[in-house]
């Protein structure tokens, strides 16, 4: 799997968790299902972060340009 495969592997991951806590914001779940969707908010954000990261790898990649 190249970096382009990965970057849109991850991108999907992300999406699905984003429908997901959609979905369960409209189905207005119990607050005890709180932590659920704090946890799925927290996968969110980690995954918006690799994806940035594998953005940045895609464009400046340091072995190639010797760093």
């Amino acid at each position: 799997m190249g970096n382009v495969e990965r970057i849109e592997a991850l991108r999907n991951a992300k999406e699905a968790v984003e429908l997901a806590v959609e979905r369960f914001r409209a189905e207005g779940y119990e607050r005890s299902s709180q932590n659920y969707m704090n946890d799925l908010e927290v996968a969110v954000k980690e995954l918006d972060q690799l994806v940035r990261i594998a953005n940045r790898c895609e464009t400046h990649d340091p072995l190639r340009e010797g760093i």
